[in-house]
């Protein structure tokens, strides 16, 4: 009598093993065919592959019932993080989205062509921020963290337009002055400083800081 209790305790255990591991079969099968499903299914496949050895090793010549539920175990465990894997994907996908905007808006400025690298450089960034997240890595965090950064980029670069923008105007109002002075009857006396001017403006273009000093040398007339 306690043999038989005994085998008829490990049918009842190995049967519940078998009716979970159907259970979590068909959660895998709703899963991967979410939207997301192809980031993770590497994942998917693991966990369907361990609900397989479970049943397997089940059953005879192994009788490993520990081992099955431990596999059942840790496919409850996939089943339960997958969906957070495709939000954790989805937010990329929504920062990606974002930082794809802020690419298109800097590579349509007029400032554009003269940053051809920057911008490469953006786009460059972004694909390879996004790849962290492909399977198998599904590293999530670090594809946040490498999108924010080419965010952040985007916007010094932006910046670095709008600097460019008021070196522009800054150098026109400096030309303004100089062909004032130009006009002067008595300029003889200032023609070293036009030269020097002349040259300070020709270099404004990398030198962001010259027509301020340019500016500040004529001022007052």
């Amino acid at each position: 009598p306690l043999v038989q209790a005994a085998k008829t305790q490990m049918d009842d255990e190995v049967k519940k093993v078998v009716q979970r591991a159907d259970e979590l079969a068909v959660v895998l099968k709703d899963l991967d065919g979410k939207p997301h499903a192809a980031n993770i299914r590497p994942k998917i496949k693991a966990a369907q592959k361990r609900l397989a050895d479970a049943k397997k090793i089940v059953g005879p010549p192994a009788h490993n019932l520990a081992m099955a539920k431990t596999a059942i175990t840790e496919v409850e465990a996939a089943c339960e993080a997958i969906p957070k894997w495709f939000e954790r994907y989805q937010k990329v996908l929504d920062i990606k989205a974002e930082v794809d905007a802020k690419i298109t808006e800097v590579s349509g400025h007029a400032r554009a062509k003269d940053f051809k690298k920057e911008v490469k450089s953006l786009k460059d960034k972004l694909a390879a921020a996004v790849k962290l997240a492909d399977p198998p890595g599904n590293d999530y965090a670090g594809a946040e963290t490498g999108l924010e950064t080419v965010k952040t980029e985007c916007a010094a670069l932006a910046a670095r337009f709008a600097q460019a923008d008021d070196v522009q105007t800054k150098k026109a109002a400096v030309e303004a002055k100089i062909a004032e002075v130009e006009k002067l009857d008595h300029q003889d006396h200032v023609a070293a400083k036009l030269t020097e001017a002349k040259t300070k403006v020709a270099e404004a273009k990398k030198l962001a800081a010259a027509p301020k000093y340019v500016d500040a040398m004529f001022a007052g007339g």
